[in-house]
Protein backbone atom coordinates (compact mmCIF):
# COMPACT_ATOMS: atom_id res chain seq x y z
CA UNK A 1 0.00 0.00 0.00
CA UNK A 2 3.08 2.37 0.72
CA UNK A 3 4.23 1.32 -2.35
CA UNK A 4 1.14 2.30 -4.47
CA UNK A 5 0.64 5.62 -2.83
CA UNK A 6 4.23 6.50 -3.45
CA UNK A 7 3.67 5.45 -7.22
CA UNK A 8 0.66 7.98 -7.08
CA UNK A 9 2.34 10.70 -5.64
CA UNK A 10 5.48 10.09 -8.00
CA UNK A 11 2.73 10.29 -10.80
CA UNK A 12 0.80 13.25 -9.38
CA UNK A 13 4.14 15.42 -8.67
CA UNK A 14 5.43 14.70 -12.40
CA UNK A 15 2.01 15.68 -13.59
CA UNK A 16 2.06 19.04 -12.31
CA UNK A 17 5.63 19.49 -13.64
CA UNK A 18 4.36 18.28 -16.96
CA UNK A 19 1.38 20.54 -17.01
CA UNK A 20 3.72 23.92 -15.71
CA UNK A 21 5.68 23.07 -18.66
CA UNK A 22 3.59 22.86 -20.85
CA UNK A 23 1.68 26.05 -19.56
CA UNK A 24 5.13 27.71 -19.82
CA UNK A 25 5.08 26.43 -23.67
CA UNK A 26 1.89 27.65 -24.37
CA UNK A 27 2.89 31.06 -22.88
CA UNK A 28 5.74 31.61 -25.01
CA UNK A 29 3.87 30.32 -28.41
CA UNK A 30 0.63 32.48 -27.70
CA UNK A 31 2.44 35.97 -28.39
CA UNK A 32 2.78 38.70 -30.96
CA UNK A 33 5.37 36.79 -32.54
CA UNK A 34 3.58 33.69 -33.27
CA UNK A 35 0.03 34.52 -33.08
CA UNK A 36 -0.26 38.38 -35.00
CA UNK A 37 0.28 39.65 -38.47
CA UNK A 38 1.94 41.94 -37.60
CA UNK A 39 3.83 42.19 -41.06
CA UNK A 40 2.61 45.19 -42.71
CA UNK A 41 3.55 49.31 -42.47
CA UNK A 42 2.38 51.06 -39.26
CA UNK A 43 1.54 55.42 -39.30
CA UNK A 44 1.67 57.87 -36.88
CA UNK A 45 2.43 61.04 -35.81
CA UNK A 46 4.33 61.15 -32.96
CA UNK A 47 5.30 64.01 -30.63
CA UNK A 48 7.87 66.47 -31.66
CA UNK A 49 10.18 68.90 -29.74
CA UNK A 50 10.65 71.75 -31.91
CA UNK A 51 8.02 70.86 -34.66
CA UNK A 52 4.08 70.43 -34.91
CA UNK A 53 4.56 66.53 -35.43
CA UNK A 54 7.27 63.62 -37.03
CA UNK A 55 5.33 61.40 -39.75
CA UNK A 56 6.73 58.09 -38.61
CA UNK A 57 6.34 54.89 -41.12
CA UNK A 58 7.51 52.09 -40.14
CA UNK A 59 7.60 49.11 -42.35
CA UNK A 60 7.95 45.49 -41.30
CA UNK A 61 8.98 42.49 -43.23
CA UNK A 62 8.86 38.70 -42.75
CA UNK A 63 11.85 38.52 -43.20
CA UNK A 64 13.03 40.54 -39.91
CA UNK A 65 14.34 43.87 -42.44
CA UNK A 66 12.05 47.32 -41.52
CA UNK A 67 12.09 50.58 -43.39
CA UNK A 68 11.61 53.59 -41.27
CA UNK A 69 10.61 56.93 -42.13
CA UNK A 70 10.40 60.04 -40.34
CA UNK A 71 9.06 63.39 -41.76
CA UNK A 72 9.25 66.45 -39.53
CA UNK A 73 6.38 68.43 -40.17
CA UNK A 74 6.85 72.34 -40.94
CA UNK A 75 10.52 71.92 -42.07
CA UNK A 76 11.86 71.74 -45.52
CA UNK A 77 14.08 68.80 -45.49
CA UNK A 78 14.10 65.14 -46.55
CA UNK A 79 12.72 62.52 -44.91
CA UNK A 80 14.91 60.25 -42.84
CA UNK A 81 15.05 57.39 -43.90
CA UNK A 82 16.80 53.97 -42.16
CA UNK A 83 16.61 50.35 -43.17
CA UNK A 84 18.23 47.49 -41.11
CA UNK A 85 16.71 44.25 -39.18
CA UNK A 86 15.00 44.11 -36.28
CA UNK A 87 14.18 41.15 -33.88
CA UNK A 88 11.56 40.50 -31.10
CA UNK A 89 12.34 39.75 -27.34
CA UNK A 90 12.10 36.45 -25.19
CA UNK A 91 8.56 37.58 -24.88
CA UNK A 92 7.74 37.78 -28.56
CA UNK A 93 5.78 40.94 -28.10
CA UNK A 94 7.83 43.73 -28.60
CA UNK A 95 10.78 44.07 -31.06
CA UNK A 96 13.83 46.34 -31.25
CA UNK A 97 15.35 47.55 -34.60
CA UNK A 98 18.97 46.44 -34.66
CA UNK A 99 20.21 49.57 -36.55
CA UNK A 100 18.54 51.82 -34.44
CA UNK A 101 20.79 55.33 -34.69
CA UNK A 102 17.55 57.99 -34.21
CA UNK A 103 16.36 56.57 -30.43
CA UNK A 104 13.21 54.90 -32.47
CA UNK A 105 14.26 51.49 -31.49
CA UNK A 106 11.89 49.67 -29.72
CA UNK A 107 8.42 48.62 -29.95
CA UNK A 108 5.45 46.90 -28.51
CA UNK A 109 3.76 44.97 -31.08
CA UNK A 110 -0.13 44.07 -30.75
CA UNK A 111 -3.49 43.86 -32.84
CA UNK A 112 -2.94 46.30 -35.73
CA UNK A 113 -0.81 48.30 -34.30
CA UNK A 114 2.15 49.04 -32.47
CA UNK A 115 3.25 51.20 -29.47
CA UNK A 116 6.53 53.33 -29.85
CA UNK A 117 8.48 52.91 -26.14
CA UNK A 118 11.37 54.30 -24.62
CA UNK A 119 15.16 53.60 -24.42
CA UNK A 120 14.25 50.75 -21.66
CA UNK A 121 11.79 49.10 -23.56
CA UNK A 122 8.46 50.77 -21.49
CA UNK A 123 5.60 52.21 -22.29
CA UNK A 124 5.63 56.42 -22.30
CA UNK A 125 3.44 57.69 -19.90
CA UNK A 126 2.30 61.45 -19.57
CA UNK A 127 -0.11 63.35 -21.54
CA UNK A 128 1.31 62.18 -25.01
CA UNK A 129 1.59 58.91 -24.40
CA UNK A 130 -1.44 57.94 -26.83
CA UNK A 131 0.38 59.52 -29.62
CA UNK A 132 3.05 56.77 -30.10
CA UNK A 133 0.39 54.57 -31.47
CA UNK A 134 1.22 53.98 -34.96
CA UNK A 135 -1.70 52.33 -36.63
CA UNK A 136 -1.47 49.69 -39.55
CA UNK A 137 -2.18 51.08 -42.37
CA UNK A 138 -4.89 49.33 -43.96
CA UNK A 139 -5.84 49.88 -47.31
CA UNK A 140 -8.81 52.25 -47.71
CA UNK A 141 -9.37 53.15 -51.12
CA UNK A 142 -11.47 56.30 -51.64
CA UNK A 143 -10.93 56.04 -55.37
CA UNK A 144 -14.44 55.58 -56.99
CA UNK A 145 -16.56 56.24 -53.48
CA UNK A 146 -19.58 58.52 -53.21
CA UNK A 147 -20.38 59.78 -49.85
CA UNK A 148 -23.13 62.02 -47.90
CA UNK A 149 -22.63 64.79 -45.60
CA UNK A 150 -24.05 64.07 -42.32
CA UNK A 151 -22.23 66.33 -40.28
CA UNK A 152 -19.85 69.91 -40.56
CA UNK A 153 -18.24 71.56 -37.46
CA UNK A 154 -20.11 69.59 -35.29
CA UNK A 155 -23.57 70.23 -36.71
CA UNK A 156 -25.83 67.74 -38.66
CA UNK A 157 -26.59 68.31 -41.97
CA UNK A 158 -30.07 67.34 -42.80
CA UNK A 159 -30.51 67.47 -46.31
CA UNK A 160 -29.40 64.51 -48.46
CA UNK A 161 -27.81 66.32 -51.07
CA UNK A 162 -25.25 67.42 -49.61
CA UNK A 163 -22.15 64.96 -50.46
CA UNK A 164 -18.51 64.64 -51.46
CA UNK A 165 -17.85 62.16 -54.73
CA UNK A 166 -14.28 60.96 -55.45
CA UNK A 167 -13.21 60.08 -58.71
CA UNK A 168 -11.87 56.69 -60.24
CA UNK A 169 -10.36 59.49 -62.54
CA UNK A 170 -7.44 61.60 -62.21
CA UNK A 171 -7.58 61.97 -58.26
CA UNK A 172 -10.57 64.47 -58.58
CA UNK A 173 -13.24 64.84 -56.34
CA UNK A 174 -16.88 66.38 -56.89
CA UNK A 175 -18.96 67.84 -53.92
CA UNK A 176 -22.13 69.98 -53.29
CA UNK A 177 -23.19 71.74 -50.20
CA UNK A 178 -26.26 73.95 -50.47
CA UNK A 179 -25.44 76.17 -53.58
CA UNK A 180 -22.59 75.75 -56.11
CA UNK A 181 -21.17 72.53 -57.44
CA UNK A 182 -17.47 72.11 -56.21
CA UNK A 183 -14.47 70.49 -57.91
CA UNK A 184 -10.92 69.82 -57.43
CA UNK A 185 -8.35 67.24 -57.22
CA UNK A 186 -7.23 65.03 -53.73
CA UNK A 187 -3.97 63.49 -52.97
CA UNK A 188 -4.44 60.68 -50.52
CA UNK A 189 -0.57 59.46 -48.68
CA UNK A 190 0.12 56.60 -46.62
CA UNK A 191 -3.89 55.96 -46.69
CA UNK A 192 -4.31 58.24 -43.65
CA UNK A 193 -3.33 61.67 -44.84
CA UNK A 194 -5.31 63.40 -46.98
CA UNK A 195 -4.70 66.88 -48.98
CA UNK A 196 -7.67 68.72 -50.85
CA UNK A 197 -5.70 71.02 -53.67
CA UNK A 198 -7.14 73.29 -56.54
CA UNK A 199 -10.26 73.68 -55.19
CA UNK A 200 -13.04 76.03 -57.23
CA UNK A 201 -16.49 76.32 -57.53
CA UNK A 202 -19.52 77.73 -59.97
CA UNK A 203 -20.36 81.35 -59.27
CA UNK A 204 -24.31 80.70 -58.93
CA UNK A 205 -25.41 83.04 -56.28
CA UNK A 206 -27.75 81.69 -53.56
CA UNK A 207 -29.08 82.60 -50.59
CA UNK A 208 -27.85 81.68 -47.51
CA UNK A 209 -24.37 80.91 -48.70
CA UNK A 210 -22.19 81.54 -45.50
CA UNK A 211 -22.49 77.68 -45.05
CA UNK A 212 -21.23 76.38 -48.17
CA UNK A 213 -17.93 79.57 -48.04
CA UNK A 214 -16.90 78.06 -44.87
CA UNK A 215 -17.64 74.52 -46.05
CA UNK A 216 -14.70 76.01 -49.12
CA UNK A 217 -12.30 77.33 -46.45
CA UNK A 218 -12.33 74.76 -44.11
CA UNK A 219 -11.99 72.03 -46.86
CA UNK A 220 -8.51 72.48 -47.95
CA UNK A 221 -7.08 72.65 -44.03
CA UNK A 222 -8.16 69.24 -43.99
CA UNK A 223 -4.99 66.68 -43.57
CA UNK A 224 -6.00 62.92 -42.60
CA UNK A 225 -8.95 61.01 -42.33
CA UNK A 226 -10.19 57.49 -40.79
CA UNK A 227 -12.65 54.91 -41.63
CA UNK A 228 -15.12 53.39 -39.30
CA UNK A 229 -17.64 50.68 -41.11
CA UNK A 230 -19.28 53.06 -43.90
CA UNK A 231 -18.24 56.37 -42.08
CA UNK A 232 -15.57 58.68 -43.08
CA UNK A 233 -14.30 61.31 -40.86
CA UNK A 234 -12.32 63.89 -42.64
CA UNK A 235 -10.24 65.56 -40.16
CA UNK A 236 -7.50 68.25 -38.91
CA UNK A 237 -4.51 67.38 -36.86
CA UNK A 238 -5.51 65.97 -33.81
CA UNK A 239 -8.93 67.70 -33.47
CA UNK A 240 -12.68 66.30 -33.54
CA UNK A 241 -13.41 65.62 -37.23
CA UNK A 242 -14.21 68.55 -39.62
CA UNK A 243 -16.58 66.51 -41.58
CA UNK A 244 -18.39 63.24 -40.75
CA UNK A 245 -20.22 61.62 -44.09
CA UNK A 246 -21.51 58.25 -45.04
CA UNK A 247 -20.57 56.03 -47.71
CA UNK A 248 -23.35 56.55 -50.70
CA UNK A 249 -24.42 54.56 -53.64
CA UNK A 250 -21.92 54.37 -56.89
Amino acid sequence: MNKLKLFLLTLFLFSAVAGCSVNKEFLNEHNAKNMLDWEGTYFGITPCADCPGIETTLTLNRNFTYKLSLVYQDRDVNPFIETGTFKFDESGNKIELNNGENGFTKYFVSENYIIQLDIDGNFIEGDLKDYFKLKKIVKNNLSGTNWKIKNFLGTRTDSLSYFINFSNIDQKFTAYFGCNNIMGTYEVKNDLLINFKDVFSTKKVCAEMHNEIKFLQVLETIDNYTFNNDTLKLNRAKMAPIIILERGTN
